[in-house]
């Protein structure tokens, strides 16, 4: 067995959580959501909790969130492509 790390240069996995609704939800029903969740991930309750589950509490915008998940799905479908995977 090769170690990931010599099959895929620059490798890093990380665990990450995030809140998606479906497309046509009304944009302020978005901005609402967006705005509460972004204000209880960094109270001291929320941030301590994901801490000591050995996240790092993160603010994104929805925009900068979009952002991540697409850079997330090309660094991926790259390993996929690199390594042959299949789901059957």
């Amino acid at each position: 067995m090769v170690p990931i790390a010599e099959t895929f240069s620059n490798y890093r996995a990380t665990a990450w959580y995030g809140i998606l609704v479906p497309k046509g939800v009304p944009q302020a029903i978005r901005d609402k959501l967006s705005a509460t969740v972004l204000a209880s991930v960094t109270t001291p309750e929320v941030a301590t909790r994901l801490r000591d589950e050995g996240a790092e509490p993160s603010r994104m915008d929805a925009a900068a969130f979009g952002a991540f998940i697409a850079e997330e799905r090309t660094r991926w479908a790259q390993v996929v492509r690199a390594g042959a995977i299949n789901v059957d």
